[in-house]
């Protein structure tokens, strides 16, 4: 079903271009624009978080851009897992978007996928994810689980899921 996308570190150009897919995939979700501005700057593609290799694309066949997923930068803390000394970092996920006319094409699982792989890098063992309240059974289905729900910072009127993927061990 994805057979032609491609998964790729953003570009730093690419920033504001990036940032205004994020806003058109939220406003096919029904918002209006008074939401999309509060919320815009959370999910703002950063130059920083470009040039530390935490923004990946998606892009088609024709290597125009599908899809944009980051990760925290920033390890939330350290969880001890029980039974053993081992620690595992927590990361938090930043955000996926997909322009809304490839929606349902596998680009939100491949994303999805380099996600979990740059958390990985860094050392992370678990996913923290505050999903958009329409998102909840794509990640779930993914293997998130659901750990409880909290206001959206920028609009206390959203109440938002809070879902925990915990990394399969490595093989």
């Amino acid at each position: 079903m994805t057979e032609g996308y491609g998964i790729r570190q953003a570009r730093v150009y690419e920033r504001n271009a990036l940032t205004r897919l994020a806003v058109r995939a939220t406003r096919h979700l029904g918002y209006d624009n008074g939401f999309i501005e509060r919320v815009t700057p959370t999910f703002a593609v950063t130059l920083r978080s470009i040039m530390v290799g935490d923004v990946q694309v998606c892009e088609d066949e024709s290597l125009s851009v599908v899809g944009v997923v980051s990760v925290g930068s920033t390890l939330v803390q350290r969880a001890i897992v029980p039974g053993s000394r081992r620690t595992l970092a927590i990361v938090v996920l930043g955000g996926i978007f997909v322009e809304p006319a490839q929606w349902r094409r596998g680009i939100g699982r491949r994303l999805f996928a380099a996600a979990v792989a740059r958390a990985r890098e860094r050392g992370a063992g678990v996913l923290m994810i505050n999903a958009e309240p329409s998102a909840e059974g794509f990640y779930q289905r993914l293997g998130a689980i659901r750990v409880g729900e909290s206001p959206f910072d920028v609009s206390p009127d959203v109440i938002l899921p809070l879902l925990m993927y915990m990394m399969p061990r490595e093989v």
